[in-house]
């Protein structure tokens, strides 16, 4: 059964690319364009069964929609061909599977980092850092 968020529409990915432990869903959704008078305002047509009017609709098409992470920061890519997106979708999971992506890494001006040096000042945390980036890259392309 598809999930469906609080406005009734579906949340499921159309299909997800994996590789390894990394996954990016596609998902499907409808881009519509409104037809518009000479003055620029949205044109309805007559009510429907809800009693509310209904948008004349000028243009429709299927949109394809990649959503990953890099780092902490949300990525959301959007296609307008499914194929276009299955291609990015792969290079991005080989990308993020290989480790090209700062996700993985960590910088001396991280805040995480600055409250370890406040909390223990005389650690040496290059050390541990290089330990454990290389750690993850090395889990990372096993």
């Amino acid at each position: 059964m598809p999930v469906e968020a609080k406005n009734g529409k579906n949340t499921k990915p159309l299909e997800v690319v994996k590789l390894h432990s990394v996954s990016i869903p596609i998902y499907r959704h409808t881009n519509i364009i409104s037809q518009r008078d000479r003055q620029g305002k949205i044109m309805y047509g007559p009510p429907g069964a809800d009693g509310k009017p209904k948008v004349l609709v000028k243009y429709q098409s299927d949109i394809y929609t990649l959503a990953y992470y890099e780092g902490s920061k949300r990525v959301r890519l959007k296609f307008s061909e499914l194929e276009k997106a299955r291609s990015m979708a792969k290079d991005t999971t080989t990308k993020i599977a290989n480790g090209e992506t700062e996700a993985l890494k960590l910088k001396g001006d991280d805040s995480a980092m600055q409250k370890l040096r406040e909390w223990k000042t005389e650690a040496d945390l290059t050390l541990g850092a290089h330990l454990l980036d290389s750690t993850l890259h090395h889990l990372v392309a096993a």
